[in-house]
């Protein structure tokens, strides 16, 4: 009995394939009667990022040959990604390959850059074109678009976003701070008065200019810092510093720094005279 178990375990072990990156089709038969597949091979795996580089390899494999058939040539493979609302983007390469035995392939190797015009998942389809050789009439294959994969396109950059510089205004005038921001998946910001949120809201175009009225404030400094987020939960922030005078008073704090030190200085004069009048007090006790 634990002979056979034994003997069942090892079935099974055998039977394990191991998963690897490559995806293969099912077999199609070419109309010249040959068997074929296609396969793809995503060696950044099925986790891209907007504005990076990544690889997708996409071949053709032969498995047989028709009767009389002695090649494929000017063979063609082109690539789709298909996503949601009839998105598309279809690429071809230039080059014409030749597949001349039995389980020999041709390969091309894509470098994708997704830009902000792609959604965050695509479907990857296959197709070829090629003529087979019999040394007569070669017959033309044209293949209808296989599904492959799926691919998921993450976004990891922090929102753009640009520095104004200090601002310094009268009363009574009118003055605001205006950022430029820049981010593929756009989703909110968020103002804050010396580290109070004042103001929330959503921005939806990829390059935008958000702009805060100061028109209300009171003379003063004060300290205003927009952060931004986008759909992906990147954040970037940046911060302005904001001062209002007086034209009439324009020395208005330094006015309350002097009368602050009035009060100071007569105290200190007391304190003196005190410690010293206890000092002489001592002396002669």
């Amino acid at each position: 009995m634990k002979i056979q178990n034994l003997i069942l375990f090892l079935i099974l072990i055998s039977s394990i394939s191991i998963v690897t990156s490559e995806t293969t089709s099912s077999q199609q038969l070419s109309k010249g009667g040959s068997m074929y597949e296609y396969f793809t091979d995503i060696s950044d795996n099925t986790k891209w990022q907007y504005g990076v580089d990544s690889k997708l390899q996409q071949g053709i494999r032969l498995l047989s040959f028709g009767k009389g058939i002695y090649d494929f040539h000017e063979i063609e493979l082109s690539l789709k990604f298909k996503g949601a609302n009839g998105w598309e983007y279809v690429i071809h390469d230039n080059t014409w390959g030749t597949l001349k035995e039995v389980n020999e392939e041709f390969i091309i190797t894509w470098t994708i850059n997704p830009d902000s015009t792609w959604p965050n998942v695509v479907s990857v389809y296959f197709t070829s074109e090629f003529w087979e050789d019999v040394g007569w009439g070669d017959p033309f294959t044209n293949d209808d678009w296989i599904y492959m994969i799926d691919i998921y396109i993450l976004d990891t950059t922090n929102p753009t976003i640009s520095s104004p510089s200090d601002i310094v205004f009268e009363i009574g005038q009118s003055s605001s701070i205006t950022w430029l921001v820049f981010d593929m998946h756009p989703s909110t910001y968020e103002v804050y008065k010396d580290g109070e949120l004042v103001y929330l809201n959503s921005w939806f175009e990829f390059d935008e200019t958000i702009t805060y009225n100061l028109n209300f404030l009171n003379v003063g400094e004060y300290i205003f810092k927009l952060v931004l987020t986008d759909t992906y939960k990147n954040t970037n922030s940046d911060s302005v510093k904001v001062t209002v005078i007086d034209p009439n008073n324009p020395n208005k704090s330094e006015d309350a720094r002097v009368s602050f030190s009035g009060y100071l200085f007569p105290l200190f004069i007391i304190g003196l005279y005190i410690r010293r009048r206890k000092n002489i007090v001592e002396k002669y006790v």
